[in-house]
């Protein structure tokens, strides 16, 4: 399902100094931070023996330790998301071009500074990795500038986001946790919003982020990719 709100995965570890990162966008429903890392990355299902016609390389059966690839991990929801991984048994690569990121907030030793939209780097990734799911924070994320610099929104949170699941399908990996925004409902109607409200954004950002989640829903229908 859709996950709006993920920065309050993190909430109970705010108050720490020393991981930050790109500032969260504005809160809105969420689930817990159990549910959150176990939920999407089960392990019920082996991986086929055989590469896919798409070309990915093979896979042998399941892996005891999952490996997922934290975009944007370097930022300030990415790096708490990423520790809550690693300390639930799973190997995180972080994946940031620390544009809004910072380096001391990565704790895992696989770390590649790169953009999503440089697809040479993107191979690289998932060619040195066994990767089983993805969890994408990686954006811009400013209300107002997003108005006066459109642009620069479609471009970084949409086409880096395209680019990421055509890997991934390259790849045969069919798994990605989105970090979506309120920002996608506008002026809610009634609070809390409910995942089923109307969806009519009010400034790039929001539009940037549904057309994201749009995007997805027929990723889905066309190659399997959940979110």
């Amino acid at each position: 399902s859709k996950y709006r709100g993920v920065e309050q995965l993190v909430a109970r570890r705010a108050h720490n100094p020393e991981v930050v990162g790109s500032s969260p966008a504005p809160a809105t429903r969420t689930k817990s931070p159990k549910a959150f890392a176990l939920g999407l990355f089960s392990t019920s299902t082996a991986r086929p023996a055989e590469p896919s016609p798409r070309g990915a390389r093979s896979r042998k059966g399941a892996l005891d330790m999952q490996t997922i690839l934290v975009a944007g991990g370097a930022g300030y929801i990415g790096s708490h998301t990423a520790l809550e991984l690693m300390q639930q048994g799973r190997e995180v690569i972080y994946f940031d071009n620390l544009q809004k990121g910072h380096k001391r907030a990565v704790l895992g030793d696989k770390f590649y500074i790169a953009d999503l939209r440089d697809q040479e780097a993107l191979e690289k990734v998932f060619q040195e990795n066994e990767i089983e799911a993805v969890v994408q924070f990686a954006a811009d994320s400013l209300v107002g500038e997003s108005v006066t610099v459109p642009f620069k929104y479609y471009n970084n949170n949409v086409i880096s986001t395209l680019r990421l699941l055509e890997t991934m399908v390259k790849y045969d990996v069919k798994k990605i946790v989105f970090s979506s925004t309120a920002a996608t409902y506008g002026q809610p109607k009634r609070v809390p919003i409910l995942e089923s409200d109307e969806t009519l954004p009010t400034n790039p950002y929001g539009e940037t982020k549904l057309a994201v989640e749009r995007l997805l829903k027929w990723a889905d229908n066309a190659y399997g990719i959940k979110y």
